[in-house]
């Protein structure tokens, strides 16, 4: 089952890393920034990019590190500002992070959430904070922390 989350996710980032367009609007007055603990130490994105699929309330949030094989990516049922937890199998994050990957452990922990605080869409920007538990293959499980991202660019499709 864990599997079939992960390449589902990953072909849903892939489809969207080839089909997203370029935002019409630029705003040079807002800073966009990604950042979290990862393994205890802070990690922050050179790149992230939002998508949201209107017709199905789905939004997918995808971090880029300085070397684009380290990733955050969160996809998650939102419609708006809010609390959101990745506890059910349709809300997940995936890490790629230091030659390790890890995804969200779903169940019953309300510590794995995203806290959407800016949702505009007619500038088309999101701002909000997470924190989530991971697990890899192995059944380690990893703690990611302090998540936060400001003013990240939004495709509405």
């Amino acid at each position: 089952m864990k599997k079939m989350l992960f390449v589902s996710l990953l072909a849903t980032l892939m489809l969207i890393s080839f089909s997203c367009k370029k935002s019409d609007s630029t705003n040079t007055s807002t800073t966009t920034s990604f950042s979290a603990k990862v393994y205890g130490s802070t990690w922050t994105a050179a790149t992230v990019t939002a998508v949201r699929l209107a017709s199905v309330n789905s939004m997918t949030i995808t971090a880029l590190g300085s070397n684009p094989s380290e990733t955050i990516t969160m996809g998650f049922t939102a419609s708006g500002t809010g609390t959101y937890t990745f506890s059910t199998e349709g809300n997940l994050a995936y890490v790629s992070i230091g030659g390790h990957s890890f995804m969200t452990i779903t169940g019953g922990s309300t510590s794995n959430q995203v806290t959407i605080t800016t949702f505009d869409v007619t500038n088309k920007r999101i701002s909000g904070t997470f924190s989530f538990d991971g697990m890899d293959t192995n059944y380690i499980v990893y703690h990611v922390t302090d998540g936060s991202f400001q003013n990240v660019p939004m495709t509405i499709q």
